[in-house]
C-alpha cells in the first residue's frame, strides 16, 4: 500500500478547495518515502496559496540529492527556504522525512530519520498565523499548477498536521514505530495510498473532511506497478 511515482508524469492532486493551511500557527508534512532519483527538483509536498500568484506555502522536496524545505507564512511574503545537512542517495529503504513549519515563532525545522537534520530560526518575515487565501491544487509528487518537478520514488503514510509543533521525542517516537504510533492530536490528514486508476480515490485513513483527494487528469496512474509495502516496515497501520 504505496504511491509508486516514476518521476516524469505521475503524482497525486489534493485538491484545490482545502484550506488545511488557512489562519494556522503552525503545520508538520511528513511521509516515508524511498529515492528514485537524485538529479533536478523533485517536490514531495507542495501546498499553495493566493492563486494569482502561485507561491507555495509549504514546498518540500528534493533538489539534486538534499531536500529542501520551502514555503511562506503570508501572500505578501518572499519564499524561503533552507536546505538539509549533507546528502541522500538513492534507496529503496524508506526514509522519515518531516518538515515542521512552526509560523508563530518565525522557525522551520527538518528531521531526517527521526533526527532534527537542521532549522531555520527565521524562516519567515515575521512571526504569527498564517493568512487565509485561496488553494491551489495542492499535491503529493510534484509541483501543483503545472504539474511539473515530479518526485520519483515510493510514498508511504503521507500525514499532515495542524496547530501544533511536534517535539524531537514525538517525531522519533513515530520513526521508531514505524507506522503504528498513536500521535493524532492535531492530525488533519493522513493517507494511505493504493494503486488506482485515472479518476479513482486513494484509500485515506484519516482524514477531518477537507478530502477531495483524487487522481484526476494526466496523472497516469494506470502505469504505476503493484503496491509496494514491507510488512516488517509498517507492522501495524492504525485507522483513526
Amino acid at each position: 500500500m504505496a504511491l509508486n511515482l516514476n518521476g516524469t508524469t505521475q503524482y497525486c492532486n489534493m485538491a484545490g478547495t482545502q484550506d488545511t493551511l488557512n489562519g494556522v500557527s503552525a503545520s508538520v508534512f511528513m511521509a516515508w518515502v524511498t529515492i528514485g532519483s537524485v538529479t533536478g527538483t523533485r517536490n514531495l509536498f507542495f501546498f499553495s496559496t493566493n492563486s494569482s500568484g502561485g507561491t507555495a506555502r509549504v514546498r518540500l522536496g528534493l533538489v539534486a540529492n538534499q531536500f529542501v524545505v520551502a514555503g511562506r507564512r503570508t501572500d505578501g511574503e518572499t519564499l524561503k527556504s533552507f536546505t538539509q545537512v549533507g546528502t541522500v542517495a538513492i534507496t529503496t529503504t524508506p526514509q522519515h522525512i518531516v518538515a515542521v513549519y512552526d509560523y508563530t515563532n518565525n522557525d522551520g525545522f527538518f528531521y531526517l530519520n527521526g533526527v532534527l537534520n537542521t532549522s531555520d530560526l527565521t524562516f519567515f518575515d515575521s512571526g504569527g498565523s498564517t493568512t487565509a487565501s485561496n488553494a491551489v491544487q495542492n499535491s503529493v509528487g510534484a509541483r501543483d499548477s503545472t504539474p511539473d518537478q515530479f518526485y520519483q520514488g515510493i510514498v508511504y503514510d503521507a500525514r499532515v498536521y495542524i496547530n501544533r509543533v511536534l517535539t524531537a521525542n514525538e517525531i522519533e517516537t513515530i520513526y521508531n514505530a514505524r507506522g503504528s504510533d498513536g500521535i493524532i492530536q492535531n492530525l488533519r490528514h493522513r493517507y494511505l495510498f493504493t494503486e488506482a486508476a485515472v479518476g479513482a480515490s486513494p484509500a485515506t485513513i484519516f482524514d477531518d473532511g477537507d478530502g477531495g483527494v483524487s487522481f484526476a487528469g494526466n496523472r497516469n496512474l494506470t502505469t504505476i506497478a503493484s503496491p509496494v509495502i514491507a510488512e516488517d516496515f509498517i507492522t501495524s497501520m492504525r485507522i483513526y
